[in-house]
């Protein structure tokens, strides 16, 4: 298959031949009572992907019961799809949106708040972590007792019946394209579809008045990572699925450009910085000793320090470019087990407590166990915000020098 996402090209392609789940064998007053409580929807069809439609040669497809084909040919030759197949099919149609589209909104915060507190690390991690993107790995971990209810509680899932739509990290390009608050939960799930294709997840917005920063969360551990702003730089060229990174860029009409990419690799912290201004670098090399002292003072003992002077290419890129994670699918049991083990008794049993605990379940029960996947939010080391804030901070302390 040679569709528009390579996520749903494998899941599509492993639903091939497989018999669709029947209803008799699931739970079915669960499942029935989860999606009522969530919203009120009618059956589930398949959707052709309206970007195809126009392709030359393209035959129209017209659904049938357990499978999709072309009207034309053999009935031995359906390509039989499951729900969870349906409703990935559902999710991209509904929302065809490009990745990088795709990202968490900061919130702004007073400069003395961002100078003077760990308001910002604190920002961050709650942006990512109650974005609602890990609201399915972190129902699977409350049940094992592994995830406290009253975090569980704070996720703006469990919160969306009551939440402002306004307040949202989520990116203008799903929220957008959301009538209803049952639209934003499928929103969230296509998010989480991407996710697990690449990897890696974006938060943009002004930090500080007069201050716009992206950063860039990158899950080693789930594909490999190819430095791109500091591939040249022998610190970054080790073994990288040894850590985490978190990479950062300040943007300010005085300083201009400045990257920060913080690492976790083989028990050091790796931190570098490239900027357009030469001042700023100096200013960086002058204060490295009393960063790392401060560092070190919050546990962090062993550590590297890289200054580099950014290119031209560089800076002009937008900075999600400079990096290229590889492709990365389920591998818990493979394409054909999500497919074929769409359910599963322990996600019965998650649902279950759902229910009993009055917590929001998820809109799409078939898809628990694949989106249960998406939970690289637990593995980021507190050190590593920590990190980017101090050389954040002290990034943003250097403005007044530029402004005058």
């Amino acid at each position: 298959m040679n569709l528009v996402n390579p996520l749903l090209d494998s899941i599509l392609t492993a639903a091939q031949q497989v018999k669709p789940t029947i209803a008799e064998n699931r739970p079915a007053q669960a499942i029935t009572e989860v999606e009522a409580a969530v919203l009120a929807q009618g059956g589930r069809e398949l959707k052709a992907d309206s970007r195809l439609n126009d392709m030359p040669g393209r035959q129209q497809y017209q659904a049938k019961p357990y499978g999709y084909s072309p009207s034309n040919i053999s009935p031995s030759t359906i390509t039989r799809l499951n729900e969870a197949a349906k409703i990935i099919a559902d999710l991209m149609y509904q929302f065809p949106v490009e990745r990088d589209d795709l990202f968490l909104k900061l919130t702004p915060l007073d400069r003395q708040l961002f100078l003077n507190s760990t308001a910002f690390p604190l920002m961050v991690r709650n942006t990512l972590e109650q974005s609602g993107l890990f609201y399915h790995s972190h129902l699977a971990r409350w049940y094992r007792g592994d995830y406290p209810i009253k975090r569980l509680r704070e996720d703006v899932v469990a919160r969306l019946a009551t939440i402002d739509v306004s307040t949202l990290s989520l990116s203008d390009a799903l929220v957008s394209r959301c009538k209803t608050k049952g639209d934003l939960l499928n929103a969230i799930e296509r998010f989480q579809l991407e996710l697990l294709s690449s990897p890696w997840i974006k938060l943009k917005g002004e930090i500080t008045p007069g201050v716009n920063a992206t950063i860039i969360v990158i899950s080693n551990t789930m594909g490999e990572v190819v430095p791109g702003a500091f591939d040249d730089k022998p610190l970054l060229s080790e073994d990288p699925l040894s850590g985490w990174r978190l990479a950062m860029r300040l943007e300010n009409p005085g300083f201009g450009v400045c990257d920060i990419d913080v690492a976790w690799m083989h028990g050091t912290m790796h931190v570098a910085l490239l900027a357009n201004s030469s001042l700023l670098l100096e200013f960086f090399r002058r204060d490295q000793a009393s960063l790392k002292e401060l560092i070190k003072e919050n546990g962090i003992n062993s550590l590297s320090f890289h200054a580099g002077t950014m290119t031209e290419g560089q800076a002009g890129l937008p900075f999600e470019k400079l990096f290229r994670v590889d492709l990365i699918l389920p591998t818990q049991g493979g394409i054909d087990h999500v497919i074929s083990e769409e359910y599963g008794s322990e996600n019965a049993r998650i649902l279950a407590e759902v229910q009993r605990h009055h917590l929001m379940p998820p809109i799409h029960p078939e898809l628990m166990g694949l989106l249960s996947q998406v939970s690289f939010d637990r593995k980021i080391e507190t050190s590593l915000y920590l990190v980017l804030f101090f050389v954040a901070s002290w990034v943003v302390e250097q403005m007044p020098f530029f402004e005058t």
